[in-house]
This record gives C-alpha cells, structure tokens and sequence, in this order.
C-alpha cells in the first residue's frame, strides 16, 4: 500500500518488483536458471500474489521483463529450462493451454 491507497499503476509495481527481487536467485548468471526462493507449492513451484491475485513467480519475471501479464485462459509461459521455479524471462516462452499441455503430454510417454 502505498498513501494509504492501492492501485497507483506508476509507483506500486516498482515496490512490488523490488521486494519479488530479493526472492530470485541470480548468482548462477544471465544464462543460469534463477531460482524463486520465496514459498512454493507441493509441485515445486513459486507462490505470490500482486493485489490479492495469486501469480506464479515466472509470471511475474515475464511482466517484468516484457510489460506484459501473460496472465490468462488461453495462454501460459512454458519453462524451456525445465524448473519449475526458475525466473529467468530467457527460459520462458508464451504457449497456448493447448500447446502447452500437448508438450507435456508428449513428455510423459
């Protein structure tokens, strides 16, 4: 919160960003896989949330990276890397739900 009101789209996602930082492991190098450090889900992957909407941590990295909140029914960020809590925006790539769960699929059998 930031003068005693949410939603100033100028000044609170800096804040937010700042503290999703100090939860992405970055000693590894521009090519490593960054790790969340912050919680995470029985699967291994990252837990938080921006204005009470949870997100997953390479959402956020994406957003921050991109400015775009791949956040939504039809499409998803795949991890190229494989880590399920990796932050790195160069180990993501946007995939429909379709392409997405068909990759998975085919890895599986």
């Amino acid at each position: 919160m930031i003068d005693g009101h949410y939603g100033d789209e100028d000044l609170y996602p800096q804040v937010f960003f700042l503290r999703f930082e100090r939860r992405v492991d970055r000693s590894g190098g521009p090519d490593a896989c960054w790790p969340w450090t912050g919680p995470l889900d029985a699967k291994g992957r990252g837990k938080t949330n921006w204005h009470s909407m949870a997100l997953r941590p390479h959402q956020v990295a994406w957003w921050q990276a991109t400015g775009d909140r791949v956040i939504g029914y039809e499409t998803c960020l795949h991890h190229t890397c494989e880590l399920a809590c990796c932050c790195n925006p160069a180990h993501l790539e946007v995939l429909t739900r379709s392409e997405h769960m068909a990759l998975h699929n085919a890895k599986r059998y």
